[in-house]
């Protein structure tokens, strides 16, 4: 590693990303160009590529590192927020359909019971939305606040 920077957390997850996306796209070009019809001409060394990613996986674990550390006081909201998102999730997959409803062509129409019924499904998801949404400006807030010492 060359040196060090500071900057916020928000910097260092954008970097993270970025880092992530490079090594995905180096490992495109030694897929795609590994292997090539002799007298081809490759537009890399796939060695030398090889060797820029396991620089940029270590630098992407110590990357990931100091974001972990720096998200020591937030953990537990990164984690309401995870579990938030599962449930929203899994609202948006319920069958809230009650009373009777076509079930197949030439069937009689069944009679369904809904205990959650859809509109508290709905004011229900979009308490938690706002729930959700809430905790994300505070992770904001802390992701702009929040200083850390990355790798260059």
């Amino acid at each position: 590693m060359k040196g060090m920077a500071e900057v916020s957390l928000s910097q260092a997850l954008k970097a993270k990303s970025r880092l992530a996306k490079q090594i995905k796209d180096q490992w495109a070009i030694v897929v795609k160009f590994n292997s090539v019809i002799e007298g081809t001409e490759r537009p890399a060394s796939m060695t030398t590529t090889y060797q820029e990613i396991r620089a940029n996986q270590e630098k992407l674990a110590a990357l990931r590192a100091a974001i972990q550390a720096a998200n020591m006081p937030i953990t537990q909201t990164l984690y309401r927020m995870g579990e938030l998102r599962g449930t929203l999730a899994m609202f948006g997959a319920l069958t809230t359909t009650h009373g009777k409803a076509p079930f197949a062509y030439g069937m009689e129409m069944p009679t369904y019971d809904a205990e959650l019924k859809s509109q508290w499904v709905l004011e229900e998801t979009a308490r938690l939305q706002a729930e959700l949404d809430r905790l994300q400006d505070e992770v904001d807030a802390f992701n702009a606040s929040t200083r850390l010492t990355i790798p260059d």
